[in-house]
């Protein structure tokens, strides 16, 4: 899929969609068991990550929609979005942690802890380091 003429949407109805920009069609659908919160490519278009509320982030790819790894968590996840390098995701979810994995692997290599469901979160341009952003106001 090439980037620069699809978009990935995000909806209440369990799927994704990634879009052809020009023909404004849906050229893939992408699935959950419940709503989904947010879809992000990575930057080289190659891969989907998924959020929902399913208590999952998904990384498809984007060429062929096969689920290429399946990341848990204890709750809705929120957000979800690539490092730079496309090598790491990060996580936001309702079970008060955020989480980043290694997208190859699918393993957790690090977890922050809030006292409250953490809403978003991103890496810097270096992929060294994440912000999250939580109900607890940190």
């Amino acid at each position: 899929m090439e980037r620069s003429t699809s978009i990935v949407t995000a909806s209440n109805d369990r799927t994704a969609a990634v879009w052809d920009i020009e023909t404004r069609e849906v050229v893939m659908t992408l699935k959950h068991d419940l709503e989904i919160n947010s879809a992000v490519f990575d930057a080289s278009g190659m891969a989907v990550v998924t959020a929902s509320q399913d208590g999952s982030a998904r990384v498809w790819d984007a060429s062929s929609g096969e689920g290429l790894a399946t990341l848990k968590h204890g709750g809705s996840v929120t957000a979800a979005a690539f490092d730079p390098s496309g090598a790491l995701i990060v996580t936001a979810s309702e079970d008060k942690t955020s989480s980043v994995w290694d997208v190859t692997s699918g393993t957790k290599v690090a977890t922050a802890r809030h006292s409250h469901a953490v809403y978003n979160a991103s890496f810097d341009v270096s992929s060294r380091h994440f912000v999250t952003a939580s109900r607890d106001s940190t």
